[in-house]
Parts: C-alpha cells; structure tokens; sequence
C-alpha cells in the first residue's frame, strides 16, 4: 500500500482478496491503507474483500473517496461493516465523489438495521455516475428506492452515450487516403500538377498504368 500512497502510476488496481500479510498488519496501518487513496490518482479499481475490515476502516475509506478522483470500481463484499460504514460509503458518491461507476457491499457479517436501509437512497443525493450498486437490503421500500436511483443514473448513462458524435475522418486523414480511379488522360494531368507541387503523403489512387505509378511513388517519396 506504500506505492499507494506514493501515487506510483505503475499501479492502476489494486487487488486483496484475503490476504494474510494485509491481515497480519495492525489497525494503524490498515487505516493508512484507507487514507493512501485520498491523493492517488492512478488507481481506477479496488477490490478489498475477505479482509475482516472494520467501520473504522469503512467511514476513513469513505473520506478519502471524497476527493479521490480516478477510482470508478469499488469492490469490498465480504467484510465486516455494519450500517455505519455502509452509510459512510454511500454518503460520499452524494458528497462530491463522480467517479465510482460500481460499488459492491454484499455479504458483510452483519445485517444492517432497517433506518440504515431506508437512508441509502437519499445518501446518494444527486450523484449521476454510480450505474452498479450492490447491498444487502432487506426492506423492500429502501430496496426499491436504490434501485429506482441506480436505474435513472443508468438511463442517464445511456443517454448522453447516443449523444456522443461518432468519429469521423478529420480532413487531414481524409487527404492522406483518397481512393478513386482515373482515366489515363486525368492520371498524366494529375501527375503533372503534382511533379510541380505536391504536399500529400499518401495517395490511394488506382492508375492503372505502371508507368504512371512509378512515377506517383516518386513524387510521394520526395514529397515526404
């Protein structure tokens, strides 16, 4: 977690999935771990699970994602948060964080507590960018209300990906491949124009004429 916290842009994802060195370190230092991602901006994934991690480390995490700006998967199923950490998590996609595309919570060791479930929804305030959300909601109000948010960000997303232009050709590319082809009349004004001028790099042209055509890769070539 050190390179963490260096910001070492070698590393883009981070992965522990029951780790035993991650485990064997105190609670100090665990919680660095939650802190080291407040500044990083290299890391896009984190997947942390079966790691026995604490509301403590939850709601230090939670902070950090405030201001973390290039994580978009989040992934920390199977641990040991309860209400207060999930809250906390949540909390921060509606607290300036519109990065984190996913946010997967399930199977923590305890059940959160019915008033926890029902505020998720709402903790998301107006955050557009979460599209993939799961926890384990057993009230099916608050269920249905954080799945009515996840499905209004996901037409959101779907929506400005058809407004998105296709990419077309720019006007240089279109100049550098111009396929097309020609009589022998055009092709020697063509050459003849372009043995006095000529600025392209590339002509995809069929002249139908090996004379012709050696003489075009000669004026390319001295055009390059």
């Amino acid at each position: 977690m050190c390179k963490i916290a260096a910001d070492d842009p070698s590393i883009t994802e981070v992965e522990l999935v029951g780790d035993q060195l991650f485990l064997a370190l105190n609670k100090t230092e665990k919680l660095k771990a939650a802190t080291s991602f407040a500044t990083n901006k290299h890391v896009t994934k984190v997947k942390m699970c079966l790691l026995k991690l604490d509301d403590t480390f939850g709601v230090e995490l939670a902070k950090s994602l405030e201001s973390n700006c290039t994580i978009e998967n989040l992934l920390l199923e199977n641990n040991m948060f309860t209400g207060e950490a999930i809250k906390a998590l949540v909390g921060c996609l509606g607290n300036g964080n519109s990065t984190i595309v996913e946010l997967q919570l399930r199977h923590q060791n305890k059940n959160m507590a019915s008033s926890d479930e029902s505020q998720l929804a709402a903790l998301m305030g107006g955050n557009e960018t979460i599209v993939k959300f799961g926890v384990d909601i057993r009230h099916m109000q608050a269920k249905n209300d954080v799945e009515r948010k996840i499905r209004e960000n996901q037409d959101k997303a779907r929506k400005a990906r058809r407004k998105t232009p296709a990419r077309t050709k720019s006007s240089e590319d279109q100049i550098k491949s111009v396929a097309t082809k020609i009589s022998k009349d055009e092709a020697e004004r063509l050459l003849e124009s372009m043995e006095k001028e000529c600025y392209l790099k590339e002509l995809n042209i069929d002249l139908r004429d090996a004379e012709h055509t050696e003489r075009l890769k000669k004026v390319l070539e001295k055009s390059l």
